[in-house]
């Protein structure tokens, strides 16, 4: 099947000309296709794979030299980026027609296989770390082909601590599925017909909801949100159902690795962390509730309100009524790439013009936003729906800020894993390209009324990823903190410990809650999917210090934005922070991301 990369090119209205820096003329065709191009080819690296998971089994259990050390490695790497890769094509095809039964087939038997995989190679975690350590480094130091797999080492040692059994690493892969089931149990909730109560003269859906939500009407945002969540809290007993199962796998495996929480699986496994740091952005976000202050009455005075609700966070300015072509975006996004280095701006503009990204509006096109990178080697893969709005111009700049950063990795050092593609630093860099792009913005000659709307979306979108995801962090350290204690955890006490939370982090005279929005968290999809969400407002934050050494010339920050993945030999998101000098394990880091914030409020305050 092709897929075809459609660009829009409709003039910008209030936008400089845009023929510098367009893209090609003629469609790019996603090669995704040209992985797998047949259903037999598909059939094949199946069998493949099956065959690699029934030869696991005969692979030595202990290793007497580099020799063997550096086979086997390359024999579970082998078998891991065949199943990444499988698995990660299965599940872009899948988005591009979500109503394709043959995608879903596909997609399902792919993600199969992999945990499968999963399942066989466990046992390399104890060969690797029941190695002494002077034995290790010898090897290392003695065997080129075995230095080849450093960071694939240097990540078991560091999990060794985390590591069960054998026979409890294999159940711990399967658990992995589990939290997959609540998160179909939510969409099928949502998708249901629940008897949505009538709003205006048609139903208060959950889509029509976000388009309310999203309108600049503040009484309507009030009744509309009033009567949604209350309808909702008839469902609470379902609802409460799907998180509190979705925190559970997630905190089982915690209990496994011997981890704190369900967050922990994420930024502690997957990121370097150290365990529970996440909770300093709670106590940041207490100790500067005046300046988040300045920033909401400073929103509040863009949207002509007296005062702010949660959804607001979500409501972004459009009163210029601007469209933005796909040429445009490109363009302003070269322009914000100028600002890290010449070379960075010539790259990408390379890079942009191969057929990486899937930016179509098909109808049955999930409306997933991500960047996949190269499991298994090959080059990452972005898809999308561009509309020709501001989300889309914003999207496309973080995505080529991302793909920078992955397609930067050499083949000899690509992913095996995509679970391990470093979720704090490689959402840093989406950001960072969002951020760089409103200072092009800013300093373009538009009137002021159009840079306050670029800058106070940035703001409300920068907010609601420091505030209202940690509200929800909070919530799922609260679930995971009683499951692993045994206690049980009801609807009403999810209620209550939600919207206490939303009120600890916010001034009473500065944002009306009310009490409704206790079931708010209902609404929060990425809620029951799993921990990732976790890792975005560490990412904003971690982005808002790599943008002032950036601006400031560092040429560490720089390299770290450019190289640091595919210099990494560990992919831990930690170690890469600490090469720009950002420690992700200490509080400063979040309260200098709220002091910038606080910085950009008293630029929009003095935009005349």
């Amino acid at each position: 099947m092709k897929i075809i990369l459609i660009f829009v090119s409709l003039a910008i209205l209030l936008a400089p000309d845009c023929n510098a820096n367009t893209l090609d003329d003629n469609p790019n065709e996603w090669d995704l296709k040209d992985i797998y191009p047949t259903q037999y080819d598909w059939d094949i690296a199946v069998a493949e794979i099956q065959q690699g998971i029934a030869a696991m089994s005969k692979q030595p259990k202990q290793v007497n030299s580099a020799e063997q050390l550096a086979a086997l490695l390359d024999a579970v790497y082998s078998i891991r980026s065949r199943a990444g890769k499988l698995a990660k094509v299965g599940l872009l095809e899948h988005f591009t027609d979500t109503k394709s039964d043959k995608y879903r087939r596909k997609m399902e038997q792919s993600e199969f296989l992999e945990a499968q995989v999963e399942s066989a190679v466990a046992f390399v975690n104890e060969v690797v770390s029941s190695i002494p350590a002077t034995t290790l480094d010898s090897w290392r130091q003695q065997s080129p082909k075995l230095r080849q797999h450093d960071r694939r080492i240097n990540r078991i040692i560091r999990a060794a601590q985390f590591s069960s059994t054998p026979e409890a690493e294999a159940v711990i892969a399967d658990l992995t599925r589990l939290p997959r089931t609540a998160n179909d149990l939510y969409r099928q909730l949502l998708e249901s017909n629940l008897h949505w109560p009538e709003f205006d003269g048609t139903p208060l859906t959950p889509a029509r909801f976000s388009e309310i939500r999203r309108s600049g009407d503040i009484t309507n945002k009030e009744h509309a949100s009033r009567i949604f969540f209350e309808h909702l809290s008839t469902y609470e007993d379902l609802f409460a159902l799907a998180l509190v199962r979705r925190v559970e796998g997630d905190a089982l495996i915690a209990k496994h690795r011997k981890l704190a929480s369900s967050v922990d699986t994420l930024l502690v496994l997957q990121d370097g962390f150290e365990s529970n740091s996440h909770r300093h952005v709670f106590d940041a976000i207490k100790d500067h509730k005046d300046k988040i202050a300045v920033i909401v009455n400073a929103l509040a005075r863009v949207k002509k309100q007296e005062y702010l609700i949660p959804t607001d966070f979500r409501s972004l300015i459009n009163s210029e009524k601007r469209t933005y072509s796909i040429n445009y975006a490109h363009e302003v996004t070269l322009d914000a790439a100028s600002l890290i280095s010449s070379e960075y701006r010539n790259l990408m503009e390379e890079r942009l013009n191969k057929p990486w990204m899937h930016l179509s509006n098909d109808v049955n096109k999930s409306n997933t936003v991500g960047v996949f990178w190269q499991v298994g080697g090959g080059n990452p893969h972005t898809i999308f729906k561009y509309r020709e709005d501001y989300i889309s111009f914003r999207l496309y700049s973080s995505a080529a800020f991302l793909m920078m950063g992955l397609a930067n990795i050499p083949d000899s050092a690509a992913p095996d894993r995509r679970e391990e593609d470093l979720p704090v630093f490689s959402n840093a860099l989406w950001y960072l390209g969002h951020f760089l792009q409103t200072d092009v913005l800013l300093k373009r000659d538009d009137p002021p009324a159009v840079k306050k709307q670029i800058l106070a979306n940035l703001l409300t979108r920068s907010l609601n990823t420091i505030v209202n995801y940690a509200v929800m962090v909070s919530l799922e350290d609260y679930i995971s903190e009683a499951i692993l204690s045994g206690d049980s955890v009801l609807p009403k006490d999810i209620n209550q410990h939600y919207i206490s939370t939303l009120k600890a982090f916010f001034k009473d005279s500065d944002m009306k809650i009310d009490s409704h929005w206790k079931y708010a968290w209902m609404n929060e999809s990425f809620a029951f999917y799993g921990p990732h969400y976790a890792s975005f407002y560490q990412a904003i934050s971690s982005a808002l210090a790599l943008k002032k050494y950036i601006l400031r010339g560092d040429q560490t920050a720089i390299n770290v934005v450019q190289y640091g993945i595919a210099n990494s030999n560990t992919h831990y998101s930690a170690d890469v922070l600490r090469e720009a000098g950002i420690n992700m394990n200490d509080i400063d880091v979040y309260s200098d991301a709220i002091d910038e914030l606080h910085n950009m409020a008293i630029q929009l305050n003095a935009i005349d």
